[in-house]
């Protein structure tokens, strides 16, 4: 596939690339299910869709996927990610096996490995659920974002509660929380390509139960990360 295409995947239970110079789409691919997400890494492109269906795409050949998967969570995905680097060649703090990162409406996130063999490696965790002190009952949002840190390997969620999470994907554990300061729920996060600076994308709450509504919303809030913000605690 050449570079300088665009890609887009649609609730009409397809995926297009297109020109960027005229717009025309040049190939057309019929999936099963409503188009949520999609990502791509280097030659690997990963479709998540409705019903817990994920297909793996060699884009170079696209006639068929290369793998069809159920989603390690039980309801509905948000977002998926691919690891940045599948041979830790991208930067000397990553060590990461070729995979991806999908979040669910349930407040929860998946780790998934690629390869059949490291399939027993895969986990699943709970985030973004807010508890209340006195009743001690957790309200559940949903995880509506995830993103990789392109120097440490790190990774972002943002969610329905207006809070962001980085989370270190090797040690399972969380090593950086920002609080729900930003106005409303966190519809997207994504990092420069030097993983200098993080990017916020606010919204409206949409996670039914008006936790933050009339907070604001509708902006884009760019933060500076301090020198070594982020990174895994190692040792």
């Amino acid at each position: 596939m050449p570079l300088d295409m665009v890609i887009s995947g649609s609730w009409d239970k397809t995926f297009r690339l297109h020109s960027p110079q005229d717009g025309r789409s040049t190939t057309v691919i019929p999936v099963p299910e409503k188009i949520f997400t999609m990502d791509i890494h280097e030659n690997t492109l990963i479709v998540g869709m409705s019903n817990r269906l994920n297909y793996v795409y060699d884009i170079r050949k696209l006639d068929q996927p290369i793998q069809r998967r159920d989603s390690s969570l039980k309801f509905m995905t948000r977002c998926i990610k691919m690891t940045p680097s599948g041979d830790g060649t991208a930067s000397p703090t990553i060590h990461l096996t070729a995979g991806f990162v999908s979040s669910s409406i349930e407040g929860r996130i998946a780790y998934d490995l690629l390869s059949p063999s490291d399939q027993h490696k895969n986990y699943a965790f709970r985030a973004h659920r807010v508890e209340n002190p006195v009743t001690k009952v957790h309200t559940v949002y949903p995880v509506n974002t995830v993103a990789f840190h392109p120097v440490h390997g790190t990774f972002a969620s943002g969610g329905g509660d207006g809070s962001i999470a980085i989370w270190d994907p090797v040690a399972r554990k969380r090593v950086k929380y920002y609080p729900p300061e930003f106005g409303g729920s966190i519809a997207c996060v994504g990092f420069s390509g030097d993983g200098r600076w993080m990017g916020i994308a606010v919204s409206e709450g949409d996670d039914g139960s008006g936790a933050v509504e009339g907070r604001g919303g509708g902006k884009v809030v760019v933060r500076e990360l301090a020198e070594g913000e982020g990174r895994r605690k190692i040792g």
